[in-house]
């Protein structure tokens, strides 16, 4: 739909190529950079919009000791930044031709985090039983973090997301023997409140609600002798969300409006080895 008129559109009508780079710039600082080329072509047979956006991070690392104990080993504290549309360019367009156009908001989305991990020795004899689990690091790693985000005004921007956008979250994950690992979060995002009290699709000025994940790494590589060059990871993440829409507003219409069912996102990577 380019300014309210709706056109045929191909299943691929959106395209992105990214070029990314990272490096060491200082003792225990990292930055990272990636440019990504946007193609819209929502009109089959045309293209009606490109768009470039550039992003960057920082990341530091670095040891500490914090916790007085014999158990804890390898502990550390992450800083991390990172900023999304660092150019701030706030304005894209959609031509469906040279008479139909439109323009969207591009948000500049700043983000900052924390994260502390260490780990601890697993002592169990019937771990040593299993040779696939004997060859794995026998360490428990734990590691909880804290990130904050916030929407930023960009130039040309139409509409007042910068004001509201703003959210916090943690969580912790555990990871077993660098095979399986759990992690839980809680997460609190600011929105925009409906201008009107009869609208039927009026947000909630807050989004809110816990998520879990589950995920495992299997080493092929290791395990095979480099028979099968790669590693396989699988990650579950689960997600209720039951904050998103205004219950009171959209069940006078449907009850599928609500969001009070389970959202699950599944991630399947293969991680080829030298």
């Amino acid at each position: 739909e380019i300014a309210s008129r709706v056109y045929p559109t191909s299943k691929k009508s959106q395209r992105v190529f990214s070029l990314v780079a990272s490096g060491q710039i200082a003792k225990d600082l990292y930055l990272g950079l990636s440019g990504n080329h946007l193609r819209d072509m929502e009109v089959k047979g045309s293209t009606n919009g490109k768009d470039f956006i550039l992003n960057t991070g920082l990341i530091y690392d670095r040891s500490i000791h914090l916790i007085k104990a014999k158990q804890i080993q390898q502990e550390k504290i992450r800083f991390a930044a990172s900023l999304y549309n660092a150019l701030f360019d706030g304005e894209t367009i959609q031509r469906a031709n040279d008479s139909v156009f439109q323009y969207r908001d591009m948000p500049a989305i700043a983000r900052l985090g924390i994260a502390h991990s260490f780990s601890i020795p697993i002592q169990t004899s019937s771990l040593k039983k299993v040779k696939r689990l004997k060859e794995a690091p026998q360490i428990l790693e734990i590691s909880t973090r804290i990130q904050y985000s916030d929407y930023l005004k960009a130039r040309k921007n139409f509409g007042y997301e910068n004001k509201y956008q703003t959210a916090i979250g943690i969580g912790i994950e555990a990871t077993a023997l660098n095979l399986l690992s759990a992690r839980i979060g809680y997460f609190t995002e600011s929105r925009a409140p409906a201008t009107n009290t009869t609208d039927l699709f009026a947000t909630k000025t807050k989004r809110k609600g816990f998520t879990w994940g589950l995920g495992c790494i299997i080493p092929a590589d290791q395990w095979t002798k480099g028979k099968i060059p790669f590693d396989f990871k699988f990650d579950l993440l689960a997600n209720r969300l039951p904050d998103l829409l205004d219950e009171k507003i959209s069940t006078l219409l449907s009850d599928e409006l609500t969001d009070k069912r389970m959202m699950l996102s599944v991630g399947i990577e293969l991680s080829f080895k030298k």
